[in-house]
């Protein structure tokens, strides 16, 4: 992860025409820790959308692999039917 010092937040505050000081609208403070945070949120919810896609990809992958198992118990038991001369 990387870390961006204070004026390296304050610089990208800056150039995104984010204004430290009170908010204009709310009056709430605007520090570059708000600044920090609001800039994460995106990055918050996109990793968890990926973890929630991982784990439906990770149980998709479970199924399949359970298929492959059972196919392949199908086929030995096909093949020693073969063999006996039953299929």
């Amino acid at each position: 992860m990387t870390t961006l010092t204070k004026d390296e937040v304050l610089k990208l505050a800056r150039e995104a025409g984010f204004i430290i000081g009170r908010s204009v609208t709310t009056g709430e403070p605007n520090s570059p820790e708000r600044f920090a945070h609001l800039c994460r949120a995106d990055l918050v919810a996109e990793n968890e959308q990926l973890r929630t896609e991982l784990a439906t990809a990770n149980e998709r992958h479970a199924g399949l692999m359970l298929a492959v198992v059972d196919r392949d118990k199908i086929i030995k038991q096909y093949a020693a039917a073969m063999k006996r001369g039953e299929a």
